[in-house]
């Protein structure tokens, strides 16, 4: 049971949990700033659909890399026959559906940028992340997307929260871009882990930006909680 639990959170990348949050509370605070409504029930529904939107988006990879991976990283839980193939996908395709579930019920403009951002996921995972640089550039619209699913909750998106969204994604697409190398490199993987874990601090000055008592709380969650929890979890499983 132990070995199993520990394939499952090597699968969900576990240090790299905790720096999805941070996007859509960032997008929303920016989004909203000096509105003065905090809506607890749709932001919960929001930050949800995007760790499950992750989650799906690392079981869909790694059950499209499996071919790849038996050859080049068979140590890793799909290859080395860890966890069932059949279980991966089964959950992944409930944590899409669910996803776009919680998407729903926070609203309609929440409900299509989710649907983007699914859509974004899927077209990286079945293909795109071949090309070179495209792939990249996917893999940081997808969390672009991600900081714009906190600031769907606004009727209007901020300029604030767009150049947030902007920021995040250059931010992922030049780690992605080295991330490119980690085959045949040992010690690319960690670093990759490192950057992609640094992005909490990203998102804490983001907050914090925003302004208001929400905005310097969620800063210092982020900064003091998260980040110091997803620094002690990767010593144990990779991030990249």
């Amino acid at each position: 049971m132990r070995a199993r639990m520990k394939a499952w959170l090597q699968l969900f990348r576990a240090p790299n949990l905790f720096t999805v949050p941070g996007d859509p509370l960032a997008g929303w605070l920016l989004a909203s700033a000096g509105a003065g409504v905090f809506p607890a029930r749709l932001l919960g529904a929001i930050l949800l659909a995007s760790l499950l939107f992750y989650g799906f988006g690392l079981l869909l990879n790694d059950l499209m890399d499996l071919p790849e991976d038996r050859i080049e990283r068979p140590a890793r839980p799909l290859p080395s026959g860890a966890v069932k193939t059949r279980t991966v996908a089964l959950v992944a395709v409930a944590m899409g559906l669910a996803a776009l579930g919680f998407c729903v019920l926070a609203g309609r403009t929440p409900f299509r940028l989710g649907a983007a951002l699914m859509l974004a996921v899927i077209l990286y995972d079945c293909g795109v992340k071949r090309i070179p640089l495209l792939g990249c550039i996917n893999m940081g619209a997808c969390r672009g997307l991600n900081v714009l699913l906190g600031a769907s909750l606004v009727e209007k998106f901020a300029t604030p929260a767009i150049a947030a969204a902007a920021l995040v994604g250059a931010y992922i697409t030049a780690v992605s871009l080295l991330a490119r190398r980690e085959t045949g490199n040992p010690a690319i993987p960690p670093l990759v882990g490192r950057l992609i874990r640094a992005l909490i601090p990203v998102q804490a000055l983001l907050c914090a930006i925003a302004g208001g008592v929400a905005g310097w709380i969620a800063a210092a969650v982020l900064a003091l909680a998260l980040w110091p929890l997803s620094r002690i979890v990767g010593r144990s499983f990779y991030g990249s």
